[in-house]
């Protein structure tokens, strides 16, 4: 219901913005409004403030000014004159001059920009947290047999350019690098750069990249790359690489070779055995080393890089599948920030229960929950602690005050909550590699009935995990039956599952984010760059879709922008801020596009009437509208069509 709440919301901030642009510049412009509405008819509520009704309708999917003399289907003299007879006629829209006109119907479209203007403005002035990952133009893990692994490159000399005729001076992308520009476009954010693969699909790009050195030095390299859809089934052109994933260690695992060799919560692993790494590489290269391997790291620990050795150690690991609900979901309990609690807690009476939503701000004062709990999971899972309790501000943490109080709750209780689940649920498959669905038969949504001879509970799959290292498990799956067993018809099989024997060093990944604020001078600067920048990204990518450049399923509609404001929403009040501004720039755009109904259909009538300077006929105003409004129903059902194959796409196996 809180999602639903908060896209009806958000829905309406920018619907009331572009309205009241219309709104207003009519006033401005001495015409009648009859009416201001939020909402579509019928009416609900509203009431009357001089001439103008400022009414609330039933249906949440737009709002409108009903001007007199703007009519979006021909009148006729008779319904004209019942409707707006009492109107003079120098207060009726279609006698204002094309200026005046054109003025009004700008107002809308430049209100959504000047939101996310001010929106940018806003992050500029004020600052926000948010994820380093967003902001990160470094390269993280290239892709086997990408554009990225292939690119020549070749050393930028003093005067910005490169010999291209010779031999290159590199071979491939690698981790760490950053990527400067790419055909002289300056790169901020991941989002560039994805936006430039996306639009030069098939063509060379020159790519800038800084390569740090061992010694703190770096050099600058050209490289020509081209951009491609690395599987057939892909929507969209890309170079082959992740963004660069710092290798933060949120926490440490008990009795874990990080905990033995002096690695700390908060160190960033830089560099491994001299290279660069980040959490996917790091990763990667620890899983495929011999058993009890040494590993020299280089930690930015604060303000110093520090030098440590640790000897790794062999672990278990299901590989190329993942399961719902996770394998080992305490593992995501966080140190120093507090944990919202999933699943209710029930208590003797109401104060001493723990609802969801809650946080859990502190165990016995201490702030460090994850490991607290992960101790105590090893130990004594029963052990009781003083569990500091936070209800939240209602609606986005925005309004009211939060209320803290102490309960008594026992390890394990608490970790069911934070989790929302308590080891007995059936393993279901959220997720496999090709090559593993070919190999064992095993399809993403089966739901694992039965592991080696023992009813299946995810408590059972992680114990096998931990216990059983190097052996194959015989497995039970049922295969669910989609769409009544016309899809899939329902069926038990038989498979097997490896624990794969793996290096680790016992710690569990974070997320780095950072506070961004601008300075002063460069406040309105970065807002203007940032609303030129998405309005650049948005038409190009709409030109690319004209000229079949892009496939039309990327287009979305009311479904993906729901699942997107929602999505960002639960994330934080700035993620959502930020997905308005988008929003509010792609309709900026959309409402100036030459299509009948829309803004910029009526701005193109103005123009067109303006060098032929007479009137366009009513026979043909009328047509044009009508194509318009087929138009723009066929464009509706199109996305709407989009939304719902992903929908069945996703859940699908």
């Amino acid at each position: 219901m809180t999602d639903v709440l908060t896209f009806l919301a958000v829905l309406g901030v920018l619907v009331f913005v572009h309205e009241l642009g219309h709104f207003v510049a009519a006033k401005l412009c001495g015409v009648y409004v009859d009416r201001f509405s939020l909402g579509m008819p019928p009416r609900i509520f509203g009431i009357k403030i001089g001439d103008t009704d400022y009414c609330i309708g039933l249906l949440p999917i737009g709002g409108y000014v009903k001007m007199a003399g703007q009519e979006d289907a021909p009148l006729s003299d008779e319904e004209r004159e019942d409707t707006y007879g009492h109107v003079p006629p120098e207060k009726w829209y279609n006698n204002k001059s094309k200026l005046q006109r054109t003025f009004i119907l700008l107002a809308g479209p430049l209100m959504n920009l000047l939101l996310a203007f001010v929106i940018y403005l806003g992050f500029g002035t004020f600052g926000r947290e948010t994820s380093a990952l967003k902001l990160e133009t470094r390269i993280g893990e290239v892709q086997t047999e990408s554009p990225a692994e292939s690119a020549p490159m070749y050393i930028k000399n003093e005067d910005g350019q490169a010999d291209f005729s010779g031999d290159p001076d590199a071979i491939g992308w690698a981790t760490g690098d950053r990527i400067v520009s790419i055909n002289q476009k300056p790169m901020t954010q991941f989002q560039d750069i994805l936006v430039e693969a996306l639009l030069n699909e098939d063509d060379e790009v020159v790519v800038e990249i800084e390569r740090p050195g061992v010694d703190g030095e770096s050099t600058r390299y050209l490289s020509l790359v081209t951009s491609t859809k690395l599987d057939p089934e892909e929507l969209a052109a890309r170079f082959g690489y992740a963004p660069f994933r710092a290798g933060l260690i949120q926490h440490i695992l008990p009795e874990s070779p990080a905990e033995a060799n002096g690695l700390q919560q908060g160190d960033i692993i830089v560099r491994a055995d001299g290279e660069i790494t980040d959490i996917n590489s790091f990763s990667k290269m620890v899983q495929s080393l011999p058993d009890n391997s040494t590993l020299d790291l280089e930690v930015k620990r604060g303000d110093e890089l520090i030098h440590l050795s640790l000897v790794t150690r062999q672990d278990g690991r299901f590989r190329n599948i993942a399961f719902s609900p996770q394998l080992d979901p305490h593992l995501m309990i966080q140190d120093n920030i507090p944990q919202k609690i999933a699943t209710a807690i029930p208590g003797t009476n109401i104060d001493s229960a723990i609802q969801s939503g809650e946080r859990v701000t502190a165990l016995n004062g201490d702030t460090n929950i994850g490991s607290i709990l992960r101790q105590a999971l090893k130990t004594d899972p029963q052990q009781l602690f003083d569990v500091s309790v936070e209800s939240p501000k209602p609606f986005l943490g925005l309004f009211g005050e939060a209320t803290l109080r102490t309960v008594s709750i026992s390890a394990e209780q608490l970790i069911i909550g934070l989790t929302g689940q308590d080891g007995s649920e059936l393993p279901v498959v959220a997720g496999i590699t090709s090559d593993m669905e070919k190999d064992s038969g095993i399809q993403r949504k089966d739901i694992i009935i039965e592991i080696d001879g023992q009813p299946a509970t995810v408590a059972l799959l992680e114990e096998i995990q931990e216990t059983r290292i190097g052996e194959t498990i015989p497995i039970k799956i049922k295969r669910p039956s989609m769409l009544f067993g016309i899809a899939q018809k329902e069926e038990v099989l038989e498979s097997t599952l490896t624990v794969a024997p793996i290096q680790q060093i016992g710690v569990v990944w974070g997320e780095e984010t950072i506070f961004f604020k601008e300075e002063p001078a460069n406040i309105i600067p970065y807002a203007y760059t940032e609303c030129v920048k998405r309005s650049r990204e948005i038409f190009l990518v709409l030109s690319n879709l004209v000229t079949g450049q892009l496939s039309p399923k990327l287009l979305g509609g009311p479904v993906l922008i729901y699942q997107i404001t929602t999505a960002t929403a639960r994330m934080g009040i700035y993620e959502l801020l930020d997905t308005i501004a988008m929003i509010s720039v792609n309709l900026f755009i959309f409402n100036l596009l030459p299509l009948p109904v829309l803004d910029g259909g009526q701005l193109t009538i103005i123009a067109v009437e303006a060098i032929r300077r007479k009137p366009i006929s009513v026979r043909v105003t009328e047509m044009i509208q009508q194509g318009g409004v087929l138009f723009i129903i066929g464009l509706l059902l199109f996305v709407t069509f989009n939304d719902v194959s992903r929908v069945i796409e996703n859940w699908l196996p």
